[in-house]
């Protein structure tokens, strides 16, 4: 296992400057593999290199006789053992002292009482040794999968679990560094590692008196953290200070603010596999498994996780009976999945949906059918081939047009379209069926318990939904029409409704609401719908944030960011907070629903048939 050093870390997750980092073009420029069965890459050969001891030979040759040159050789020799000798021992000795003086600043603590920077606990995988920082107690990259490499690229995780058969790492772990995240496409960059089953912890008591409350993030870019922790650990470097100089006046803070000054839980972050990694399904890799199934990789990681959490969480301060899980965006989707499917039982207790969105769940054979395209970029026909590429070459063979869905985006355009294809694989017991299908069924051997699990919802999006061109009436209505067949006069109408004789709200607003409706408010309503026929009770732990500031994009980077927090991430932490302690919203935070509270830095409860007449239009009328 090598371990990633920080100066590899910011290379991978600092943008690309070379066009090995760069994906357009790429594509075009690179010619697959001409074998059929194996993929490799050609290494080109110096002809004008020559073996440099055959040189010396036949220089010495011209000036000495060949028992000459042999003495002279053995003399040399015997040097460059004696050499190597004193250099190793010195290697060894510098090895000892440098080991020692780590060890003194991991565990000195001084006469003054002042806390060491570094503590150590024991896990059921051996020792961890973490940092402190501004009172909390930091574990960065912490193993919970063997690296899915090689022959493990593309199988369901191996876990570091040691009550088991499977692989345990029973050594000290030094988690003071964040490790790289999964291999993924990132403002136009590759970024990330194939070895990259890692998580991290934070809290602010490993001692504490009752077990804290565990909240465990799913976040819809993974490699979040390091992003953050980079940001940081530049922000006062040569490189960096001309370019903050005029931005940040305040001193510097570390990345978890809100959470250091509110630290009431304990928290953790992982990364899984994402993309092609993540969730590539197709006939080659069905065949190779045993239970002839693929894809879903992703899901499986996550679950490695949860366990994890399970198994070795109580270690630093957590209550593996009250865990939490937080899905927001596309990483709610996946947090639906595990809600409903039949293997997460007992994995977490409640779970914390933001801006879930309607997705379309593909059968495996569908899967597989529409990631041929995958396959035939790559030139490859069997797995071996596909296992010979490198995760940069995998990346740019991915045809972006037609998988998008697996690279998350910051902005998404003006799309009036109801049913976005999903990532995760209809397939075996991981996931049987669309989750949303499963809320709505009926008592089976598939079934959960997501009956018993305590459920929040919440929408915050609409922020990264925006025109990719400037819209007038007549466009509005012509692409309308292609969508809800005769009746966009209707739909303009009912966005409209609110307009006065002497102002009207512009085509590029009505379309972005239309879009924000059918991608965050509708799924939020239909999910509470859900979830209130599943439970055979309301759902009654919703929010929405909109407000015109938009400052966050992502709950997470609200709660850890290095920015003060406002209002809102103020109020969304403390409902999270309480909703990790007891599965409930306290009374008292929520404004009401109207639109002098939503104008504001507030969260709101929402009427009890929040946008109902606008949902019900799409649902009868979306083609």
């Amino acid at each position: 296992m090598v371990k990633t050093t920080k100066e590899e870390e910011v290379e991978l997750l600092s943008p690309a400057s070379s066009d090995d980092f760069t994906v357009e073009g790429d594509l075009g420029k690179k010619e697959p593999p001409s074998s059929g069965t194996e993929a490799s890459e050609e290494v080109p050969e110096d002809e004008d290199e020559e073996d440099g001891l055959e040189n010396v030979t036949l220089l010495n040759v011209q000036r000495t006789s060949e028992v000459d040159y042999q003495k002279q050789q053995d003399v040399c020799a015997c040097l460059k053992t004696r050499s190597c000798a004193v250099m190793l021992g010195v290697l060894i000795l510098l090895s000892i002292l440098g080991v020692q003086f780590r060890l003194y600043f991991l565990f000195y603590e001084n006469m003054s009482g002042k806390a060491r920077p570094h503590v150590s606990l024991h896990t059921a995988c051996g020792a961890v040794v973490g940092v402190e920082e501004d009172g909390l107690f930091v574990f960065k990259g912490i193993p919970y999968g063997e690296p899915p490499v090689g022959p493990l690229r593309w199988q369901p995780t191996v876990t570091t679990r040691q009550d088991s058969n499977e692989t345990c790492r029973n050594e000290t772990k030094y988690a003071d560094t964040f490790q790289a995240s999964c291999p993924t496409i990132q403002d136009g960059n590759i970024v990330g590692d194939e070895d990259c089953l890692y998580l991290n912890v934070w809290t602010p008591d490993f001692r504490p008196e009752r077990p804290l409350p565990v909240i465990v993030w799913i976040l819809e870019r993974p490699s979040l953290p390091q992003l953050l922790q980079y940001q940081l650990d530049t922000i006062d470097g040569p490189h960096h200070k001309v370019f903050f100089k005029a931005t940040r006046r305040q001193r510097k803070v570390t990345s978890h603010s809100l959470v250091a000054s509110n630290a009431t839980a304990v928290h953790v972050t992982f990364s899984y596999r994402q993309n092609v990694f993540g969730f590539l399904a197709l006939g080659i890799l069905s065949e190779e498994s045993a239970e002839h199934y693929s894809g879903n990789y992703g899901l499986h990681d996550q679950l490695a996780a949860l366990r994890w959490v399970q198994d070795n969480i109580a270690d630093f301060g957590g209550d593996p009976g009250r865990v939490t899980l937080v899905g927001e965006g596309q990483a709610a989707s996946h947090a639906l999945c595990l809600l409903t499917s039949p293997l997460s039982g007992g994995l977490f207790h409640a779970v914390w949906l933001s801006d879930v969105e309607h997705r379309r769940y593909r059968p495996l054979l569908n899967s597989s059918a529409e990631n041929i395209g995958v396959l035939n970029s790559t030139g490859c026909r069997n797995a071996s081939c596909l296992r010979q590429f490198t995760a940069r070459q995998l990346l740019k063979a991915v045809p972006r047009g037609d998988h998008h869905f697996w690279f998350p985006r910051e902005e998404q355009t003006c799309s009036l379209s109801r049913w976005k294809p999903a990532q995760q694989v209809i397939h075996n017991q991981l996931l049987p069926e669309s989750p949303w299908w499963t809320l709505l069924g009926d008592d089976d051997d598939n079934a959960t318990d997501h009956r018993n699990i305590s459920v929040a919802l919440g929408m915050t999006g609409g922020c990264d939904v925006k025109m990719d061109t400037e819209m007038n009436d007549t466009m509005l209505i012509k692409r309308l029409r292609t969508i809800v067949s005769e009746h966009e006069d209707e739909a303009l109408s009912l966005y409209r409704r609110h307009d006065d004789g002497n102002t009207s709200t512009s085509a590029n607003d009505v379309c972005v609401s239309m879009a924000t409706d059918l991608r965050y408010a509708c799924p939020f309503t239909d999910l509470s719908e859900y979830l209130e026929i599943s439970t055979q009770r309301p759902v009654s732990n919703r929010y929405i944030s909109l407000s015109d500031h938009c400052e966050e994009d992502s709950l997470w980077t609200s709660f850890f960011g290095e920015a003060p927090p406002n209002p809102r991430s103020l109020t969304l932490y403390q409902l999270l907070s309480a909703f990790a302690r007891t599965g409930t919203f306290p009374e008292g935070l929520l404004a009401e629903d109207n639109a002098t509270e939503l104008s504001k830095d507030s969260v709101a409860s929402p009427r009890m048939h929040y946008k109902d007449e606008e949902c019900s239009f799409w649902r009868e009328n979306l083609l």
